[in-house]
């Protein structure tokens, strides 16, 4: 089981430095205490991906925000961050089958154009999702979403099981 605010909390520490070089405040909103039961890596590595990206083409000065909640059936991260945004052009690339073209920074910082691809299609075999909202000019809201599974109130390490009457 991972506790979202704790992971997503990792992951900010790993970008740092990087951050404060351009004057950013990424801000951790996701709640303690919100457990999903998913793979850690393929969160990790999509986390780092999003956090990289969002530095990546953010103003200097800028805010990244990180912000956690419970959907119906499903726990979402969302990666918000109010920089450069996308064309159409460019969403249409990221969610067709095309691999996306790198794009540069707002520091002229390098990319491959290959990292939400590997991120979506890893999410997509494990059961969750990648959601792209851009608006050129006004920033992008990158959104995770893995499936919830529920939770004795007072024991995060028995899934709740219910059984029908015969």
């Amino acid at each position: 089981k991972i506790d979202l605010h704790d992971i997503v909390k990792e992951n900010i520490e790993l970008f740092e430095t990087i951050a404060t070089a351009k004057k950013l405040l990424i801000k951790n909103e996701v709640v303690k205490d919100h457990w999903v039961n998913f793979d850690r890596n393929i969160l990790n590595l999509t986390l780092r991906n999003l956090i990289s990206n969002a530095i990546k083409f953010s103003h200097e000065g800028g805010d990244i925000i990180i912000h956690g909640e419970l959907a119906e059936k499903s726990s979402l991260i969302k990666v918000i961050d109010f920089g450069v945004g996308m064309s159409k052009d460019v969403l249409k690339t990221l969610q067709g089958l095309q691999t996306a073209k790198s794009a540069e920074g707002t520091n002229n910082e390098k990319g491959t154009g290959l990292g939400l691809s590997f991120c979506r299609e890893y999410l997509q075999k494990a059961g969750g999702e990648l959601a792209i909202d851009s608006t050129h000019g006004k920033g992008s809201t990158l959104t995770i979403s893995v499936p919830q599974r529920a939770y004795r109130a007072n024991s995060f390490s028995e899934p709740v099981t219910t059984h029908e009457a015969a």
